[in-house]
């Protein structure tokens, strides 16, 4: 999934995705993000293996499991600032 503005991810579930480049399952360009309750499971990326985030990106109540990476950041990496809120699995 790509965001190139503001987004709230909340109960979705990222599953077997792919990517050359960033984020396996989400890049997030320069954008505020919140993720809530999200699952994200064996996602590939090159940087970030689930998530690469170019903004701000809150975590909450989200799990993160068998994702991998090319590079560094397996289950998340980013240029901008991430927040990691209560209830999450890494």
């Amino acid at each position: 999934m790509y965001a190139a503005g503001t987004a709230t991810l909340n109960g979705l579930t990222f599953s077997g995705n792919t990517s050359t480049n960033y984020g396996g399952a989400l890049f997030s360009n320069g954008t505020n993000v919140l993720v809530k309750d999200t699952l994200f499971v064996d996602n590939v990326g090159r940087v970030g293996g689930a998530v690469y985030s170019g903004g701000t990106t809150t975590f909450s109540g989200s799990t993160f499991s068998g994702n991998g990476v090319q590079l560094f950041g397996g289950a998340t990496s980013g240029a901008g600032p991430a927040i990691y809120g209560n209830g999450l699995v890494i």
